[in-house]
């Protein structure tokens, strides 16, 4: 059962991997036989189910693990399961572990699927409690056990004697901070600025036992009793928001089931056969005020203008996502709002083409001695692949070797974040060292990345710019106007006309990240600054009939970099980011001047790159696929600042 759970979570952690996808449904649970996934009708079926772990994946933190597996179970045919009562039992008991983890430590899919990994690897003396099987269990014996250990079961008959007593709180000095995963040390709990983080820490106490309590009455079939005693001791007492009202309100009154109607009400509402047994031996004092009544009630002040919608947080991604739908293609909204990069999920089609206005570039430009593969051809596609990617190439050290450790521990860890096979670990070093000893341009000194010292490059700089302080909405045709400032010639001659077609009309902030920045001298009073980026775009042809698709540096001509830079609209990320980086140096460098420190932008597409014994051969080329490096132009990129800045040029 915990492999099955696995497999769920290998899936909602890598949507887009087929492989992950092929072992669930060839498992126990689903029984799909290997012959039907392998013929060619079914690759609908496929696609599918990808889509459906896509849209689980994003809606997780909402739905959690247990939507997930409904969400599964009625997709697909797998009544005989039911028959299996101890797998079905165990697969409910594994789901509310992780479940309990992922609400503890606030896991995604991907950190739920590396926590339930590594709890199912872990060797342990003493097994705990609620990590022994539930199935075990004789149905007709009679069990004392904790309330967790009762999670996933149900019995005829339940007794819960001492529901009625309050959690323990903890005195301190120290306390334990759940979340952050570490203690506090605070001899006075009602003093300094620890007195907020202690009342939290019993808080989410008194809410823990709520949620036990919970548990322990719904785990009855037929007959519940539940025990009931109120003393000023238990005010924390976990039945009270259950059978009276909220926490809040019952420390404001005394109120007990014997003079109170309400657990009364909330048991007949709820069409429950119930008996109540009262004992008034022990009559207790009110020792708090009933509420003067006659307050006036009033209504606050109601706006005299509606919400400006067109004010927020904007990013490059949340800009051009609209553009995405008319070549059938979603971001992901997590990465919109966080104004990441995504890398698409599609297959080059010439087709594509024709969705953006770039009949004037030239025609193929690429000589057919540049090799057909790149290592990068057998790494999986899609968002979450690519941000693989971009989190190893952000982490390890440019300077030293892809067999060094230390690169290689980044990488695998990198991978099984992801949910990609290790396998392709030689794959990702012979890709990286190409990266590494690629000439970035004579406009950049051709310094090659392998030569950039960790302390002189910047990896992932976030910002935020405040848009338009005059409160002028920026729109879509005052950016394109701006870009009707290239020269004829220039790939970027005619982009205005797609810029023109976005949807912008925002005032608020600006955000995003920048993968690189790096200065192309080590002198840094002379050197200028360039904004470095990754694409992990498949540009490569889908051959029918083989096993092994092709891509490689042939695939990655100017033409079709031009095409990805236009159709995505590359061009526009890269100019925010020069005015980002533009803003930064004019805080952080001292003489800082646009004209002589503002270099430009180089977009790298991983797959294309070529190996060094390649660039070596074909040297007198005018061209290196795989990369695209342009100087900054000063002149848009001020109008670009100044309208960012005010709201008009």
């Amino acid at each position: 059962a915990a492999f099955l759970i696995q497999l769920i979570l290998n899936c909602l952690a890598n949507p887009h991997s087929i492989e992950n996808l092929r072992a669930l449904l060839c498992s126990p649970l689903l029984k799909v036989k290997v012959e039907i996934l392998d013929k060619k009708e079914n690759s609908f079926y496929i696609q599918d189910r990808l889509e459906k772990f896509n849209s689980w994946s994003q809606d997780f933190k909402s739905i959690g693990l247990l939507g997930c597996i409904e969400g599964l179970l009625k997709s697909e045919n797998i009544a005989n399961l039911a028959k299996e009562e101890r797998l079905l039992g165990d697969l409910i008991q594994c789901s509310q572990l992780v479940e309990e983890a992922i609400h503890l430590n606030g896991l995604d899919a991907k950190g739920a699927a590396r926590w339930f990994k590594r709890k199912r690897l872990q060797i342990l003396d003493n097994l705990p409690e609620e990590r022994r099987l539930n199935s075990d269990m004789e149905e007709n014996s009679i069990n004392v056990m904790t309330i967790h250990r009762s999670k996933g079961l149900q019995f005829k008959v339940v007794i819960c004697p001492y529901l009625w007593q309050a959690p323990p709180l903890s005195q301190g000095p120290l306390w334990r901070l759940e979340n952050e995963g570490k203690c506090l040390l605070s001899l006075n709990a009602n003093w300094g600025k620890n007195k907020e983080t202690v009342k939290n820490t019993i808080n989410e106490s008194i809410q823990e036992s709520e949620r036990l309590a919970y548990v322990a009455l719904t785990r009855a079939q037929k007959h519940l009793v539940v025990f009931w005693h109120d003393t000023k001791s238990e005010i924390n007492n976990p039945l009270k928001p259950f059978l009276i009202g909220s926490l809040k309100e019952s420390i404001l009154k005394n109120l007990k089931p014997d003079n109170d109607n309400r657990p009364r009400n909330w048991v007949n509402l709820r069409s429950i056969t119930s008996t109540q047994t009262y004992n008034d031996k022990e009559v207790q004092k009110e020792y708090y005020p009933v509420l003067e009544k006659g307050y006036a009630l009033k209504t606050a002040t109601i706006p005299k203008r509606n919400l400006d919608l067109n004010w927020g947080r904007f990013s490059y991604s949340s800009w051009v996502a609209k553009s995405y739908e008319n070549i059938g293609l979603e971001l992901n909204p997590e990465s919109i709002e966080e104004g990441k990069d995504t890398d698409q999920l599609e297959v080059y089609n010439n087709s594509n083409d024709q969705t953006v206005n770039a009949s004037y570039l030239e025609q193929e430009d690429i000589k057919n001695n540049w090799s057909k593969s790149n290592p990068f051809e057998n790494f999986p596609k899609g968002p979450l692949a690519g941000d693989c990617l971009h989190q190893i190439l952000e982490k390890i050290d440019f300077t030293k070797s892809v067999y060094h450790k230390q690169t290689e521990t980044i990488i695998l860890e990198e991978l099984n974040k992801s949910g990609i096979n290790k396998s392709l670990l030689e794959d990702v070093r012979e890709g990286i060292e190409r990266v590494l000893n690629l000439p970035l341009g004579k406009v950049v000194n051709n310094i090659k990345l392998k030569n950039i010292l960790p302390k002189a490059k910047i990896s992932e700089l976030k910002f935020d710019l405040s848009l338009s302080q005059n409160n002028k909405k920026i729109n879509s045709i005052e950016i394109a106007n701006i870009f009707r400032g290239f020269a004829a010639g220039h790939y970027l001659n005619n982009y205005h006309e797609n810029l023109s077609k976005l949807n912008i009309y925002a005032h608020g902030f600006l955000t995003g990240a920048i993968d690189l920045v790096l200065p192309d001298s080590n002198d840094l009073n002379q050197a200028k600054w360039w904004v470095i980026d990754w694409k992990s775009n498949w540009l490569g042809k889908q051959v029918e009939n083989v096993g092994k698709p092709r891509c490689g540096p042939l695939d990655y001509s100017k033409k079709k970099m031009y095409l990805e830079m236009i159709r995505h609209h590359y061009a526009l990320q890269a100019h925010l980011y020069l005015v980002a980086l533009h803003r930064f140096l004019s805080w952080r460098l001292p003489g800082y001047s646009p004209e002589k420190h503002l270099g430009g932008y180089s977009y790298i597409f991983l797959r294309g790159v070529p190996s060094a014994q390649e660039i070596k051969v074909n040297l007198g080329e005018n061209t290196i696929p795989g990369i695209i490096t342009e100087k900054a132009p000063l002149e848009i990129l001020m109008k670009l600042n100044k309208l960012i800045q005010n709201g008009m040029i």
